[in-house]
């Protein structure tokens, strides 16, 4: 059963991200943009959160099992496998403020009074290959807690 506290935090963070997503949608009507990184940002953040929900009950699984690599031992593996998953995360919101950064770049160079602004052509290619790295932030997303289900999984074949 979930305490107050925690449904709290459940709900104020579902608005939250509510209330973001609907001012991208508002953002990118008013302003007449074509934000194609916005369901992509959506979709990672989305399974972030969902997943990052069920991370604790597979750890407790794997702890529970022995599922870890036996000559690690229970500290080193927990060390090594949140260091992991902090990189991996770290990296997918990097990613992800860099096609936000793409997608505000042609806006910024609109109302630039220089006519060429050569800093931006970096983060032009990045907008153009938007689709490939909404497929990495999504790899990003889901690949920690699909290596340790399949830590899981495997554990009991011993």
């Amino acid at each position: 059963m979930m305490f107050p506290m925690q449904l709290l935090g459940w709900v104020l963070l579902l608005v939250l991200g509510g209330l973001l997503l609907w001012f991208g949608i508002w953002l990118n009507g008013r302003l007449k943009l074509s934000l194609k990184s916005l369901p992509w940002l959506a979709v990672f953040f989305a399974l972030s959160f969902g997943l990052g929900t069920v991370e604790p009950r597979i750890f407790g699984e794997i702890m529970q099992h022995e599922s870890f690599p036996s000559e690690w031992g229970q500290g080193n593996f927990l060390v090594t496998w949140f260091a992991a998953r902090r990189a991996l995360q770290n990296t997918g919101w990097l990613i992800g403020v860099l096609m936000l950064f793409s997608e505000l770049a042609p806006l910024l160079a609109r109302s630039s009074p220089v006519e060429e602004l050569q800093t931006w052509d970096p983060l032009k290619r990045v907008r153009a290959s938007i689709p490939l790295l909404g497929v990495v932030l999504i790899v990003l997303a889901v690949l920690p807690i699909a290596v340790a289900g399949a830590m899981l999984a495997f554990s009991g074949s011993d």
